[in-house]
């Protein structure tokens, strides 16, 4: 651990401003990464990203099969084109979350944590959604009065419940993600202390000085008791 500082004098007052930096240790092997980005990586973002870009992925490709089998079975979450817009959020979180950890600057993981944030949260409108989509209809209801739609209804069921599982998934990793850069944004690489020295106002080795300070001093004092009494 450093430790450098700067000293200011106001008047008898000296303040000095000792700047204590984080300890920093680097390796050939291990490069270097900025300090205020360590916090980031404990995260493990490269991992996190690519999970979004997967998630994303098989959300795209769910959606695209559910649009063509179910078209003749309307739903909630596929009238809104769930599917579609969230893949794309997620694979563009992740691609964010990719970069910074491959290229560490703090812009990338500002934009990281304004992304999973923004996933974070249509990831729970998403799952609503969903869980709205799968209790629209009743087995029963669909397979008794629209035989035909049978088959439809219960693959249409079944990549519901596929997504939804994959947006609970989606759901805390962005939240893990973007708390790793809300603690990465909100770190300062040092801290700052400040010592306050107090001077005297008389040098102690003025003999003179020291010897009318002590007159003014004695002046200063009351007579004793007995000088006041009288007889």
């Amino acid at each position: 651990m450093a430790t450098t500082g700067t000293a200011s004098s106001a008047g008898p007052i000296t303040i000095i401003n000792r700047f204590i930096t984080q300890p920093h240790t680097a390796s050939a092997a291990n490069p270097a990464k900025p300090q205020p980005l360590e916090k980031f990586y404990k995260g493990e973002p490269l991992a996190l990203g690519i999970t979004q870009i997967l998630v994303g992925a098989v959300q795209l490709a769910v959606g695209v099969m559910m649009a063509m089998v179910s078209s003749s079975l309307w739903t909630l979450a596929l009238s809104v084109h769930v599917p579609i817009w969230s893949g794309l959020l997620y694979i563009i979180s992740g691609a964010l979350s990719v970069a910074a950890a491959k290229n560490p600057k703090i812009q990338l993981v500002k934009g990281s944590l304004g992304m999973n944030i923004i996933s974070s949260v249509l990831a729970g409108c998403a799952m609503i959604l969903y869980l709205i989509s799968l209790t629209e209809y009743r087995h029963q209801t669909i397979c008794y009065w629209y035989p035909e739609n049978c088959i439809t209804y219960k693959v249409t069921t079944a990549c519901i419940a596929v997504l939804l599982l994959f947006t609970f998934l989606e759901f805390f990793v962005s939240i893990s993600t973007a708390a790793f850069g809300c603690k990465t944004i909100c770190r300062n690489s040092y801290s700052e202390v400040s010592v306050v020295i107090y001077q005297n106002m008389v040098p102690p080795d003025d003999p003179a000085t020291a010897t009318n300070t002590h007159t003014d001093a004695v002046a200063c004092t009351p007579p004793p008791y007995k000088d006041l009494a009288t007889p």
